[in-house]
């Protein structure tokens, strides 16, 4: 998951402390700036797909602490890299942080799972039921065109003078 990712990269940061090269700050920031921008981006889409139910409910409780998790994660990041003591003082609320977050984001994603196997039922559903209705479908066709058929054959043998 993208907090995992974010976690992951403060203590790219820590590792780093204030002695990386520039390119690896600015490859530490350009991550952390990422994460940040894809986490909101998925919570965004997360919320616009999760309708009116309990799932909008929990991604609209967990949306600000996710947010807020992510400013913290980038802000400590870019602290590792200037003072790593004050990143260290500030990691264990930063990890309970992310403890708490991942119990609720297990929550989102089994309700996320349990959407999908629902939607995924309700097609099935459907794809059944249209395959009985289109083979209904051809049926009633083939018997209708053979029917008209009989009795047009019927027909014009009887115009032509032939005995049925």
């Amino acid at each position: 998951m993208i907090h995992d990712g974010l976690r992951a990269t403060v203590y790219r940061a820590l590792l780093a402390g204030p002695t990386a090269p520039d390119a690896d700050r600015r490859d530490i920031t350009a991550e952390a700036d990422g994460f940040v921008t894809k986490i909101e981006s998925a919570l965004q889409d997360l919320r616009e797909h999760a309708g009116d139910g309990e799932l909008a409910r929990v991604v609209d409780e967990v949306r600000p602490q996710v947010s807020g998790y992510a400013r913290t994660a980038r802000t400590l990041a870019t602290q590792a890299l200037a003072d790593p003591g004050a990143a260290q003082r500030q990691l264990p609320a930063f990890l309970a942080d992310f403890k708490v977050l991942e119990d609720r984001l297990e929550k989102v994603g089994g309700l996320v799972e349990q959407r999908a196997t629902a939607s995924v039922a309700e097609r099935n559903a459907t794809h059944a039921q249209t395959r009985w209705l289109l083979a209904g479908g051809v049926a009633g066709t083939v018997l209708l065109l053979g029917g008209y058929g009989i009795a047009f054959a019927r027909r014009l043998l009887s115009r032509l003078g032939a005995e049925p």
